[in-house]
């Protein structure tokens, strides 16, 4: 079993950690779709809690990984079988023999990770983008007038609140969102004071102040950091859907039981979603899918009276049955294609000797000492005159003699 054979290359770890933590997060994923069926839909803290540990577990079982597969002491190994994997690239047009496959898992594993630093590199671009936006949207907003700055402070006092929060509107969103950590900002749309009532506006600053409560803008940020990283992985995006998905319901949840009054709050909801659009970049009222939008609003509105979708099960049911399907596949391919095999067939040779050894090439160079060819049977060998031998060799003793001293 060679699933997770050490290597002594970076490069190479790091692509067999790429392809492993695939399968790994599709399995954490149907543990986490099966567990997620065992408990209510009205327990949905328990189930922001679950999915959030899961989604930091994956992360960890990637650097676990990572660490099981590379072994730093061999690093003079790792260089000789990536320059190795290199030499092979010419060959990858024109295969040695039918039978044997130019595309070796080495280098495979290279490009894996090569690609991934090109995705990861696209992903902080767009990260510092999406942060210079909300730097821009809390530098353009107008402050909202001082009675409603009042009732905000009010309402975060009264949930233990210990931190100052600002109130801003911009014409640049079209919902109400939070922003920032240590300096939060809650950011309402233009307008929303004049087309919703007293009651709902407070129910969506409540919305709003319970995020802040709940540390959900620190737990969205590690969410964005770990999409960057792992962003080739189906499992976290889907962990990071059901995270924001219970992240709303937990909140509603939480307005509903302190107004008492799920319809005027359901209400408030869909008047803001006909002028809003999904925003990921920061927890907010409006923070749905247009997909999740509508259960949720009914999830709001039949609030004590929920049970569990049998799609759901089925759903888990199939994509536990597919983790498993996928290691068994990883495991032969694992099995089948092993580095100590690839470094078998290495020759042993030093940093010097392997520098200084030619690249495989089209031209053919012609030795210049030619081997030894081996004699004709049929032809007869030669006589020697072993008269003449004698001679020579008693001349030879006889000198050896004269050069003597025989006194000393």
């Amino acid at each position: 079993m060679v699933m997770f054979e050490t290597t002594g290359h970076l490069i190479i770890a790091l692509g067999k950690t790429l392809i492993h933590s695939v399968w790994i997060g599709l399995l954490l994923l149907a543990m986490l779709r099966t567990l997620l069926l065992a408990i209510p839909g009205h327990l949905a803290n328990l189930r922001y809690l679950v999915s959030v540990a899961s989604m930091l577990f994956l992360a960890g079982s990637v650097i676990a990984t990572f660490a099981l597969i590379y072994a730093p002491g061999n690093h003079t190994e790792g260089h000789l079988l990536m320059l190795e994997s290199f030499r092979m690239v010419p060959q990858i047009m024109v295969p040695a023999s039918p039978s044997e496959s130019p595309l070796t898992p080495n280098l495979l594993f290279l490009l894996c990770s090569y690609c991934y630093f090109a995705g990861v590199l696209f992903m902080l671009l767009r990260s510092a983008f999406s942060y210079s936006y909300l730097r821009s949207l809390r530098k353009t907003g107008k402050r909202v007038p001082g009675e409603w700055k009042q009732r905000l402070e009010k309402f975060s006092a009264s949930l233990g609140i210990r931190k100052e929060v600002g109130f801003l509107q911009s014409d640049r969103v079209r919902g109400p969102l939070l922003i920032g950590f240590l300096k939060p900002v809650v950011i309402v749309p233009v307008g929303m004071f004049t087309h919703l009532s007293v009651s709902q506006v407070e129910s969506i600053i409540f919305h709003e102040l319970y995020h802040l409560k709940r540390l959900d803008t620190l737990i969205n940020f590690i969410q964005l950091f770990l999409e960057g990283l792992l962003f080739y992985n189906p499992a976290l995006w889907l962990m990071s859907d059901i995270i924001r998905r219970e992240r709303e319901h937990s909140c509603d949840d939480a307005v509903v039981q302190t107004s008492n009054d799920p319809v005027n709050y359901a209400k408030a909801l869909v008047q803001l979603a006909e002028q809003q659009h999904y925003l990921r970049l920061a927890p907010g009222a409006g923070g749905s899918r247009r997909r999740h939008f509508s259960a949720r609003i009914i999830r709001i509105i039949n609030h004590k009276q929920m049970k569990k979708n049998t799609n759901d099960r089925i759903k888990s049911l199939l994509l536990f049955a597919g983790a498993l399907i996928l290691v068994l596949a990883i495991s032969s391919f694992s099995g089948g294609f092993s580095i100590s095999k690839q470094m078998e067939r290495v020759p042993k040779k030093t940093h010097q000797e392997f520098a200084q050894a030619p690249l495989e090439s089209d031209v053919v160079l012609q030795d210049t000492i030619r081997e030894p060819q081996d004699p004709d049977p049929t032809e007869e060998p030669e006589e020697l005159d072993w008269e003449q031998i004698k001679a020579e060799m008693e001349a030879a003793r006889q000198e050896a003699l004269e050069d003597i001293d025989w006194d000393q």
